[in-house]
């Protein structure tokens, strides 16, 4: 389990980017979207890994820049 809580001054989603780069995450658990800025699984965070939310179950799948998968 990671928290990334914003003691470090950095903006919390690079953080998030940093741990999930230095760990070599390949998803990332959430409880819901509502943990992101407008409650929504950001973009750029979908280019790294997939974003799994508990409720409701959903799988953000990784995409590309475009927004591929």
């Amino acid at each position: 389990m990671i928290v990334i809580d914003g003691r470090t001054g950095k903006p919390l989603l690079a953080g998030l980017k940093a741990t999930i780069t230095r760990i070599k995450a390949e998803a990332v658990f959430v409880p819901s979207a509502k943990h992101f800025e407008g409650d929504t699984v950001p973009g750029d965070l979908r280019q790294v890994v997939d974003v799994i939310t508990v409720s409701p179950e959903n799988t953000y799948t990784r995409t590309d820049s475009d927004g591929n998968r």
